[in-house]
């Protein structure tokens, strides 16, 4: 079996249903514990399964994560790189605009009104820096999240579907089987049906 199409499977938590994804007619129907006619009416209607639509969904899911990812990445990093900038603009005009105050009044930058006000006006620009900083990392755990959110939701949607397919087939597979239960049969639904209550997809509408 493809591999990535077991490990999509797997997160689906559907892993134990595989052979039916991957099975063709003749095992599908074995599994069912169809035969005859029951077999071959099973036969008529059954679209074997392409995992290529669940893969390529699968993959634009993670692509359009690691997308948002970098956007986000390269957001804070140019936030960080102008605060920084404008953090050291900051500082170094404070500097010296001190230094000049101090020596138009002959006092110099050691006198202790202008040396607390200028220690004031640094705390002042690095407090504020730091604040910004925090902001903008908050900003990006914030988008973080809600990729990883959205990224959830497109991969349950994918599950859900593959939920669905599988769903029909055993329900086809239940409904023929009733016509004749001397035919042998199966529990498989029963089973997916548990399986997907505790994964929270509930009823699949089909």
């Amino acid at each position: 079996m493809n591999e990535q199409l077991q490990k999509l499977l797997e997160a689906a938590g559907l892993g134990d249903f595989s052979q039916y994804f991957t099975g063709d007619l003749s095992q599908i129907t074995s599994l069912l514990g169809l035969k005859g006619d029951q077999a071959g009416r099973f036969g008529q209607f059954f679209q074997q399964f392409n995992p290529e639509t669940y893969l390529e969904a699968a993959d634009a899911a993670t692509s359009a994560r690691d997308v948002r990812s970098g956007m986000l990445s390269e957001r804070l990093g140019e936030q960080l790189s102008s605060l920084k900038t404008g953090t050291e603009t900051g500082l170094g005009q404070t500097r010296t605009k001190f230094r000049e105050m101090g020596s138009e009044s002959g006092f110099g930058t050691g006198f202790g009104a202008f040396r607390r006000a200028q220690e004031q006006s640094i705390q002042d620009i690095l407090q504020k820096s730091e604040s910004q900083r925090s902001g903008y990392q908050r900003e990006f755990q914030r988008g973080g999240i809600a990729s990883e959110e959205q990224y959830g939701r497109e991969r349950g949607a994918i599950f859900s579907e593959l939920q669905r397919w599988l769903d029909q087939v055993l329900r086809r597979g239940e409904t023929l089987y009733g016509l004749d239960p001397t035919g042998g049969g199966t529990t498989d639904l029963e089973r997916m049906s548990r399986q997907g209550e505790s994964l929270g997809y509930g009823d699949a509408g089909v």
